[in-house]
């Protein structure tokens, strides 16, 4: 008994896993006639649809929640199309992802079966980081920045510079790809500062090791 409820239950497990991964994400038709564009983040779903591109008699926009194999939420028509109501859907998802039925709707909405017709692939957005540390110059840490410009154009500050940490160290994550000037900047005037003054740095992936040297006392 206790092997059968197991396996029952990884099979719902497997199952709702499978469900969760659907990306609903593509270019969709309906029987209504009309053409929708779905765009699915997380279990948030948005959609634009319109009877057509030129002069349609409807356009309606939808915000709905992805819960297992259903999705709920408000539909509203916008003023592209000739007609101006509102209301819910209720919708169950079929065929891996491709298909929806309408389960449930209220305020008059016309379509009640959807049909994947492209499939957009998800969107992967790269980033990189760089970090560092200050070598020497101790007494002057907590009155250093280090700040960077670019990518690429460095007349532009993707972020604002960063005081240095306890132990000399920096970092700056979430950067887009391309080329960075790192640079320090000591908040007071001591007639000396770390080495190099700044560094070009191709950022790719995890960039690590941009150090900043305290000159020697001569």
């Amino acid at each position: 008994m206790k092997v059968r409820l197991t396996l029952v239950i990884l099979v719902f497990a497997l199952t709702c896993g499978n469900l969760y991964a659907l990306d609903l994400t593509g270019i969709w038709t309906c029987n209504d006639g009309g053409t929708y564009y779905l765009r699915q983040i997380g279990q948030q779903l948005y959609w634009y649809g319109e009877q057509n591109a030129a002069a349609p008699s409807w356009a309606n926009v939808f915000v709905a929640s992805v819960q297992n194999d259903e999705v709920s939420g408000k539909w509203h028509d916008i003023p592209k199309g000739e007609v101006l109501g509102s209301g819910t859907l209720l919708l169950n998802i079929r065929n891996n992802g491709n298909t929806l039925t309408a389960r449930h709707e209220n305020g008059g909405f016309g379509g009640s079966s959807w049909n994947r017709s492209v499939v957009v692939p998800p969107i992967h957005i790269s980033s990189c980081s760089i970090s560092g540390r200050l070598m020497g110059g101790e007494s002057y840490w907590n009155i250093t920045y280090v700040g960077i410009r670019g990518p690429d154009d460095f007349s532009k500050h993707p972020t604002d510079p960063v005081r240095v940490a306890s132990d000399g160290s920096y970092s700056f994550v979430s950067l887009k790809p391309g080329k960075y000037k790192v640079y320090t900047d000591i908040h007071a005037d001591v007639g000396v500062g770390f080495k190099p003054g700044d560094q070009n740095v191709t950022c790719k992936g995890q960039v690590a090791d941009i150090n900043f040297q305290w000159p020697p006392p001569k």
